[in-house]
């Protein structure tokens, strides 16, 4: 059986440069993200570091520049999104984010990735008690403190489907990837 990271490391470079929004795409959708030029580094997860959202967001201090999240649930769902890091919580409900920032499932056979509509800029929120992508009706994905519990809705944000296998769900795990970009002139 494979492990959560590498079912997704798999399965990671399918969902860079291809869109498959539900709905049709428009000459206003974001340029296709050119894919990463290393590999991923893991420094955010619950196996690791414990169930705690304050954790997560203090080990993303690491992360400078764009980051994955990604998460399973016990019913072997693996989903997330695209963020941008370090994650810095707001004491309001106020977004965060660019229309760089996508969701993404693995749950309907083929790994689906889903790009912001332009319908709004609900791209994400950071608080102390909660993660949230997306916005409209529901949240695309939502995460709770202590990183136990989550629910995710078809949102405007990013046109998705249920991106687990229900609307309610139980973690397993939370990773947070950020990719280490190397430099010729770095030396």
């Amino acid at each position: 059986m494979h492990t959560l990271k590498e079912k997704v490391s798999n399965q990671l470079s399918r969902f860079f440069g291809e869109s498959q929004n539900s709905s049709s795409s428009s000459s206003s959708s974001p340029p296709p993200l050119d894919p990463p030029s290393s590999s991923p580094d893991s420094q955010g997860s619950t196996l690791k570091h414990g169930i705690s959202l304050r954790t997560l967001i203090r080990k993303s201090a690491d992360l400078p520049g764009p980051c994955v999240l990604i998460v399973g649930d016990r019913q072997g769902a693996v989903f997330g999104g695209l963020l941008e890091c370090p994650l810095k919580p707001t004491p309001k409900r106020k977004y965060q984010g660019t229309n760089q920032t996508f969701v993404f499932t693995t749950i309907y056979g083929e790994p689906r990735l889903f790009r912001a509509t332009g319908a709004n800029r609900y791209y994400y929120m950071c608080l102390n008690d909660l993660l949230a992508l997306g916005g409209g009706c529901n949240f695309a994905l939502c995460l709770d403190g202590d990183l136990l519990n989550g629910t995710s809705g078809p949102c405007e944000t990013f046109g998705n489907l249920c991106l687990a296998h229900q609307p309610e769900f139980e973690l397993k795990n939370v990773e947070l990837w950020g990719f280490t970009h190397s430099s010729k002139f770095l030396s």
